[in-house]
C-alpha cells in the first residue's frame, strides 16, 4: 500500500500479509532506490521524501491537498515541493484506471 523511509531502510506496509512476513517488511534498499526502480509503474508515486504510495490504495485526497488518506486510514503528508507533480500523476492515474 505504501512505503516509509527510515534512513537507509525502507518499510513496506502491505494490505495483506505475506506468509512468514506479515504486513510489514523492512528492506535495506533506500526509498529513493525503490522509487527509481518503480518509475515505469504509473500507480506508484512519491508525495513526500519519506513516503511512496500506491494509487490503488488511496481512499481520498482532501480538497486542501496537504495529505493522502490511504484505505487503511493512514494519513500521509504531501510535501509542498512535490505536490504539483504528485497531483498531476494522480489525475493521470484516475483517467486511465
Amino acid at each position: 500500500m505504501y512505503c516509509n523511509s527510515d534512513s537507509n531502510y525502507t518499510h513496506f506496509i502491505l494490505e495483506k500479509p505475506i506468509e512468514g512476513y506479515g504486513t510489514h517488511i523492512i528492506s535495506t534498499k533506500t526509498l529513493g532506490e525503490w522509487y527509481e526502480d518503480s518509475l515505469s509503474d504509473t500507480s506508484i508515486s512519491r508525495p513526500h521524501n519519506e513516503h511512496l504510495v500506491n494509487f490503488r490504495f488511496i481512499f481520498e485526497i482532501p480538497k486542501d491537498s496537504k495529505s493522502v488518506i490511504m484505505k487503511c486510514g493512514k494519513q500521509i503528508e504531501i510535501s509542498k515541493r512535490k505536490k504539483k507533480e504528485f497531483l498531476r500523476q494522480w489525475h493521470i492515474y484516475q483517467n486511465t484506471h
